[in-house]
């Protein structure tokens, strides 16, 4: 598992093993608002995504050895993007950070896919990443 220190003393470690991710607290899961899937699906199917490791990252964040936030993002290789479903436990500034050298590092192991800078971040609270330089795109999800 490849460590990246955060300001705050912690590392995100990505997760690769099933072991490790169902050690993921569910409460960090069960916590972000607005998801429409279940934990319970989540925790049933993450074989498939940790098998596709090419698209799906999940990073815990720990420290003193304890999981203390999830970090949950997957390429959009049409957009050339980096998409975060979620982030909980984590200040999302420190996150941002850790993604943005993320996709230079990626970026710099040559993978067939460029990824812009510009991060996508599903969120209930836009407002919060007005700071961080962010805009609401146009396009709204609808469900019917």
């Amino acid at each position: 598992m490849r460590k990246n220190k955060n300001n705050k003393g912690g590392s995100f470690v990505r997760v690769v093993d099933l072991a490790v991710f169902r050690r993921i607290p569910r409460r960090l899961f069960e916590q972000v608002r607005g998801r429409s899937w279940s934990v319970d699906r989540l925790y049933e199917f993450a074989p498939v995504f940790l098998a596709d490791e090419t698209n799906n990252y999940f990073w815990i964040f720990e420290s003193d050895r304890r999981i203390e936030g999830i970090l949950w993002a997957v390429i959009d290789a049409l957009s050339e993007k980096l998409n975060v479903i979620v982030c909980s436990g984590i200040v999302p500034e420190d996150a941002h950070r850790f993604l943005r050298r993320f996709t230079k590092d990626f970026n710099a192991a040559n993978s067939g896919i460029a990824l812009k800078e510009k991060i996508n971040w599903l969120t209930t609270q836009p407002e919060m990443f007005n700071k961080m330089g962010g805009n609401a795109l146009k396009t709204v999800m609808v469900e019917v």
